[in-house]
């Protein structure tokens, strides 16, 4: 999230940034707060949504005049946060799928006859 929190912060890119943080919270919400349910006072994923949702809508809103980009002479419609909310989504499922095929080929080493 290092990258797509500078990313953002700093207006660089804004697309990519936000897609790297729906990414990394997708992730999180998977991997560590899904079984703990909704409100995050009790370990849930609440506040890992509310961090996606603020970076798309900076995705889809655009980072305004203080930015690198507006520095750099880009400009980013609407649909680029649509961009951003489909990369994100894919990065962070191809991200899961990889830790659990990591996963499933660890427990199959673990376990195979040695000889």
């Amino acid at each position: 999230m290092r990258c797509g929190g500078l990313l953002l912060a700093a207006g660089l890119i804004t697309p990519a940034g936000s897609a790297a943080i729906v990414a990394v919270m997708m992730v999180a919400v998977s991997a560590l707060h899904l079984q703990n349910g909704f409100f995050a006072h009790k370990g849930g994923w609440e506040y890992n949504l509310v961090l996606a949702a603020s970076a798309l809508g900076v995705a889809f809103a655009g980072p305004g005049a203080l930015s690198l980009d507006a520095v750099l002479g880009l400009s980013w419609g609407e649909l680029w946060g649509v961009v951003a909310l489909i990369v994100g989504i894919v990065a962070g499922a191809a991200v899961l799928v990889a830790r659990d095929v990591a996963q499933h080929l660890a427990s199959d080493a673990g376990s195979a006859p040695q000889t």
